[in-house]
């Protein structure tokens, strides 16, 4: 789906973003009620080290279709500290809706505006969710114009709309972080597909910013700390990547890891970003291969590789373990000793875990050979 494909883009160390920043519009206070808790499809699985169980909400589509895939199925987004997991799943329609999911319960929700036509593209997706169950995310309307939103734990709504995000089909605003006071963060594209990162306060006022130089900016997922630091990569002019941390008075960082390729399409991800300063993510290294690092408030780099190559990295905790994938399609979890362990879902094709909480409770999505999408927690 062109939501899925553009959310998932945020979140992936490679690619190469034309979409940006958010502005909080006017509070809707919309209460919309959710399904009632259903019963999901769990299926445990074994995996190489670690124990992962695979989820889908009831109601995904079982089957792979042209009209939604690589992105039919369902796949987490959010996780807090309770194991509360947030993301989407598409129906038989293809139309996507949110989920809650936590110890084999499922809530589904829509958002007030959200589209449902058939075979559009259109619907909600949940990105994060907050220790006190506040969840943001984005829909597409009717018109296929995206719109962030965020849904309090009572359930509801406020519409999020960046002041210059574009009005055209694909174009708006992407929710994609939210931290204990509230705050929250996210992208948006602007009429030129164009992508700029943005912070929104509590009291819903925007600041849309891009670091010096950059071409398109965005913010990673579990990104945006409770201090209110974000992170996330922007492109430079050339098409190279750049690291950034914005602090909570305005300061932006560059992060560049010594020795990172350099030119289009080298240079320096951010995947994740913890409460100490402490930044983690993905390189190009002079070889062409990819690489993963810690930077530390001090300056300093911890670089890694994953044993069967790679890494893309995705999250941090405050203990410094971080996961992501390798280059041979398995997930991975990084210890704070440095240990890795490596795992994949039986009959899996490709593992892409997408973040974890502080508890090392690992989630993400598995693809099958038919290409469908899965959900799945994974826990060391």
């Amino acid at each position: 789906m062109k939501l899925l494909s553009l959310v998932l883009a945020s979140a992936t160390a490679a690619v190469t973003l034309a979409h940006g920043p958010a502005d909080a519009a006017p509070t809707v206070p919309a209460l919309f009620p959710a399904f009632a808790p259903q019963l999901p499809h769990v299926h445990p699985r074994v995996a190489s080290q670690g124990h992962l169980v695979e989820f889908d909400p009831p109601g995904t589509i079982q089957q792979n279709s042209s009209q939604c895939s690589p992105y039919c199925g369902s796949e987490p987004y959010g996780i807090n500290a309770a194991g509360q997991i947030v993301g989407f799943y598409v129906d038989e329609n293809i139309v996507s809706h949110a989920y809650i999911e936590q110890k084999g319960q499922f809530t589904t929700f829509d958002a007030p505006g959200a589209g449902f036509g058939q075979g559009l593209d259109q619907g909600t997706t949940a990105c994060a969710i907050s220790d006190d169950g506040t969840i943001v995310g984005q829909f597409l309307d009717s018109n296929s114009v995206v719109h962030g939103y965020i849904r309090s734990p009572l359930g509801f709504f406020t519409q999020v709309d960046a002041p210059d995000a574009g009005t055209g089909p694909d174009q708006g605003t992407y929710v994609t972080n939210v931290n204990a006071a509230g705050t929250t963060a996210g992208f948006y594209f602007d009429s030129n597909f164009v992508s700029h990162s943005f912070v929104r306060s509590a009291k819903g006022t925007v600041v849309e910013f891009d670091p010096p130089g950059a071409a398109n900016s965005y913010p990673c997922d579990l990104c945006l700390n409770t201090a209110g630091a974000i992170a996330g990569t922007f492109q430079d002019s050339s098409g190279m990547n750049h690291g950034y941390v914005r602090q909570p008075n305005g300061k932006l960082l560059q992060i560049n890891v010594p020795g990172a390729q350099q030119g289009k399409g080298g240079g320096t991800n951010v995947g994740g970003l913890n409460l100490e300063g402490v930044s983690a993510g993905t390189y190009y290294t002079k070889a062409g291969s990819l690489g993963g690092y810690l930077r530390y408030p001090d300056g300093h780099f911890d670089t890694f590789t994953a044993p069967d190559g790679g890494p893309d990295v995705f999250g941090l905790t405050v203990y410094d373990a971080l996961t992501g994938n390798t280059a041979d399609g398995s997930g991975f979890y990084r210890a704070p000793n440095g240990k890795i362990a490596q795992f994949s879902a039986t009959g899996a094709v490709q593992t892409f875990p997408y973040g974890l909480n502080a508890t090392s409770e690992v989630y993400g999505a598995y693809v099958d050979s038919s290409g469908l999408n899965h959900s799945f927690l994974w826990t060391p």
